[in-house]
């Protein structure tokens, strides 16, 4: 959703968006409650920034959030 976020023009937008929600909805039939306070979102997000490419088709990304937009209790919510 990262991707999505900062490269909304490209042409893989849909395959990113899609292949987030198939993402989500193996790890929401995974998740357990007691998952809970293991789960660190705020350092899962850092390193998705960390891994985000520099550029995409030639272009550099657009402006995405430094903190995580999501919440655990939302795994399938419209967050990136």
């Amino acid at each position: 959703m990262l991707k999505a976020e900062a490269w909304p023009l490209s042409r893989d937008v849909l395959h990113w968006q899609s292949e987030a929600r198939v993402f989500r909805a193996q790890a929401i039939n995974r998740y357990t409650p007691s998952m809970h306070q293991r789960i660190d979102l705020a350092r899962i997000y850092r390193q998705a920034l960390r891994v985000t490419p520099e550029t995409i088709d030639c272009q550099p990304p657009l402006p995405v959030a430094d903190d995580c937009p999501m919440m655990l209790d939302d795994p399938l919510g419209d967050g990136p």
